[in-house]
């Protein structure tokens, strides 16, 4: 069938026959993080970038930005005095609407052709695993609860 598989999916309007081809999967190369390598010289970038910064993160509802008043910080664990978000948190009608705003999102997402949704997933990981991987693994060690001292990584 011309390297086409047919799928038969249950959606919650009924059955629908749907084509989708098969995906090449690759993994991701293991970094080594040696010293003078292109991927340590990102994370100390990144590691030093952050150092002192707080990231906000509020509650996102059907892609609106909304803060409330109960607002709390996350804290390095290895140095009480950074803080290492903020956020808050959400009250009962907040997460009623955001209940409604997902049920709503899941609607159109169950419309969406297969290929649709596996480019979205695609492109995150693409961003995961290029532009933004060293920020990503700074933000994690900054925030593990084991000790962490940025300066262990230029030895």
């Amino acid at each position: 069938m011309l390297g086409l598989r047919r799928l038969l999916l249950k959606s919650r309007s009924g059955l629908r026959l749907q084509h989708t081809a098969p995906v090449a999967v690759k993994n991701e190369p293991i970094f080594d993080f040696k010293q003078g390598s292109s991927e340590r010289q990102a994370l100390e970038k990144a590691l030093h970038d952050l150092k002192g910064k707080t990231l906000e993160v509020p509650c996102v509802i059907g892609g609106e930005h909304v803060w409330t008043n109960d607002i709390q910080y996350q804290l390095c664990p290895f140095n009480h005095s950074h803080k290492v978000a903020k956020f808050c948190y959400a009250d009962k009608d907040l997460i009623n609407k955001a209940i409604n705003a997902a049920l709503s999102a899941h609607q159109e997402w169950d419309l969406k052709p297969v290929e649709d949704r596996a480019q979205i997933f695609f492109k995150a990981a693409d961003l995961i695993s290029g532009l933004r991987r060293a920020e990503l693994l700074a933000r994690t060690m900054f925030g593990q609860v084991c000790r962490f001292d940025p300066h262990q990584v230029k030895q």
